[in-house]
This record gives structure tokens, C-alpha cells and sequence, in this order.
């Protein structure tokens, strides 16, 4: 049964079901908490939340004990590394919206987005 079906036919909690791991394939749109550590512990380590089918990956874990126990240079290599490596590996489908565009003024500071999710700058994220 397709995942919106099962949804929607039972009445389930959405991200208890993308979250049961019976789906190999998520269409659902997650954006990044602006850091990559977190990022990196929540998608791709095999205990990450939105690892759903829990997959283990030799040159992940690799990479991922100079983050931990390495001195900053080797951490921001390494986190360096497994971008380029679940990119290279295809881990996850770029999505674009064609209605999410941004202007920008050199005269208006943009911070970094307030939302949690890092999909979305709020309104008070222009000053």
C-alpha cells in the first residue's frame, strides 16, 4: 500500500509512518538546521532519525571519528568529506521550488534563518 494511502485511509501520524522505516523512499521535504553536525547525526549516521532504513556506511563512519575526536581542522575536513561523499553517493534528491525565490539588497542584512528547520527565512530574519 502506498505511503499516502496507508496515511490517509488510517488516519497515521505522518512522520511516525516516514519515520517506520517501511518506506525505501522518502519524497518529504527536510531542510538543515545550519549545522552540519547536527545535520550529519540526524540524515546520515546509522542511528539519525531521518536514516529511516538505519543504513551503515563504512566511509561515513570513517569520517565521522576525526569530527568527534579530531582538532577543528580535521572536523571541518571530515564534514567536508562526507558532503562530498552522500552527494557523490546520491543519499539524497534535490527537490527546487520554483515559487521560493528571495530578493536580495546589499542594504538589508539577511541573517542566517531563524527557522528551526532551515526551510524557510522569516520575516524577521530581513533587517
Amino acid at each position: 500500500m502506498p505511503f499516502w494511502r496507508a496515511c490517509s485511509n488510517r488516519r497515521r501520524n505522518a512522520i511516525g509512518e516516514l519515520l517506520s522505516g517501511k518506506y525505501p523512499l522518502l519524497l518529504w521535504r527536510l531542510g538543515n538546521y545550519g549545522e552540519s553536525l547536527i545535520d550529519i547525526a540526524d540524515y546520515v549516521l546509522p542511528d539519525g532519525n531521518w536514516n529511516v532504513m538505519h543504513q551503515h556506511d563504512e566511509t561515513i563512519e570513517k569520517l565521522y571519528k576525526p569530527i568527534i575526536n579530531g582538532t577543528k581542522d580535521q572536523s571541518v575536513k571530515a564534514q567536508q568529506d562526507i558532503n562530498r561523499h552522500i552527494i557523490g553517493q546520491a543519499w539524497f534528491a534535490p527537490m527546487a521550488y520554483p515559487d521560493g525565490f528571495y530578493a536580495h539588497n546589499p542594504k538589508i542584512n539577511v541573517r542566517p534563518a531563524s527557522d528551526l528547520n532551515g526551510l524557510n527565512p522569516q520575516l524577521w530574519d530581513f533587517q
